[in-house]
């Protein structure tokens, strides 16, 4: 008796794992699907010299650096990315809002490495693989190497000219 209730037992959670494993694939097939009617309803998309986890006032947001990033790019990647539950190791992001069609905003935290973002606000985040990834950081890598940075390098000299005067 004792036997055959194991066996039971050990059936049971057999088939509710895998009950929640094909819930599991199906949210995260659901998620990308997601991105990807969100990104065919972005107007656009911009970088700002901010940390992306953190939260801003629209005077931050106004005071800041930003860069406009490829909406059409974001577009075309958007279905290969790859919706993950579990958080990555974050070493810096920077903010990103993307402007929808209907005026709403969502904001993102684009991670300076690995390949991926976070929509704020939401679980999990979206990692791009391959040649998606390439292209996606070097977008955003362009933005942070080429327009941040010397603007703010300029904005010390400025602020060093200021106390020497």
């Amino acid at each position: 008796m004792k036997k055959s209730y194991c066996q039971m037992l050990v059936l049971a959670i057999a088939v509710m794992l895998c009950v929640v494993l094909v819930l599991c694939l199906y949210q995260c097939r659901k998620k990308v699907s997601d991105l990807t009617t969100l990104a065919s309803n972005a107007e656009s998309m911009t970088v700002y010299d901010l940390e992306g986890l953190r939260e801003h006032s629209k005077e931050d947001l106004d005071q800041a650096f930003q860069e406009p990033f490829d909406i059409d790019l974001f577009r075309e990647l958007a279905p290969k990315a790859k919706f993950k539950y579990s958080m990555g190791i974050w070493k810096g992001s920077r903010l990103a809002i993307l402007k929808l069609k209907d005026g709403t905003e969502k904001r993102l935290a684009i991670s300076y490495w690995g390949s991926f973002f976070k929509i704020r606000g939401e679980g999990g985040y979206y990692r791009f693989d391959g040649e998606a990834a390439k292209r996606f950081d070097k977008a955003f890598m362009d933005i942070v190497y080429e327009k941040f940075i010397p603007k703010r390098i300029e904005r010390k000299k400025q602020q060093e000219e200021n106390i020497n005067d």
